[in-house]
């Protein structure tokens, strides 16, 4: 914690560091009747909410924690057609753009990009078994944060991004199952011991 602490300090100080939108505490709280608040696609729309801010704030971390995480193990990976694969995952986390578009038009500054962590390195430290684990890991915890914030967002552009993004990244987890049956690495999980009962 005190590591992470002194970290994120020194990148304050070089300016290198973009911080989570600061949100001004509101004096009092409003109540909504119009209609625009829900808006639509196309049409105006109203300025985010705070929550709505996180949900997209979120979201975009955890796509860039993705996106490098599948450039590490791509480069690392032993087999062609698993390199392959990762790398066509790479694209779906492309969400990026279309999360940020939202919080550009009202100029709240977008979270930092990490690239450049990602090493040259092309020594497997794990098995391709661990990393398509790691992987689905991730996806599930994508389509989490959308449903999440599909959830509570209640303007109809933001909720229809959301549904499009679950439904590609849940295509894309299909895929990673696959792969992993095939090569035998997915074991049965854990299931409820239901006593057998014959009937007569």
């Amino acid at each position: 914690m005190l590591i992470n602490q002194t970290i994120t300090d020194l990148l304050l100080e070089k300016q290198t560091f973009i911080e989570l939108p600061p949100i001004p505490i509101a004096d009092a709280s409003d109540m909504n009747d119009k209609e625009l608040f829900l808006g639509s696609y196309f049409d105006e729309k109203r300025p985010l909410t705070v929550i709505e801010i996180s949900h997209i704030v979120s979201s975009i971390q955890t796509n860039l924690i993705a996106k490098d995480l599948i450039l590490g193990v791509a480069q690392i990976a032993p087999s062609q057609n698993i390199q392959a694969f990762l790398l066509k995952g790479r694209e779906l986390v492309q969400h990026i753009e279309s999360l940020s578009q939202p919080l550009m038009v009202e100029n709240i500054p977008v979270t930092m990009k990490w690239d450049y962590g990602v090493e040259k390195s092309s020594i497997p430290p794990f098995s391709e078994k661990l990393m398509m684990f790691r992987l689905a890991a991730m996806i599930t915890e994508n389509a989490r944060g959308y449903g999440l914030a599909m959830s509570t967002s209640p303007r109809l552009d933001l909720a229809l991004n959301y549904t499009n993004f679950t439904t590609e990244i849940l295509e894309y987890a299909k895929e990673v199952s696959r792969i992993s049956i095939e090569q035998g690495w997915l074991e049965d999980p854990p299931h409820i011991p239901f006593p057998k009962i014959h009937l007569e």
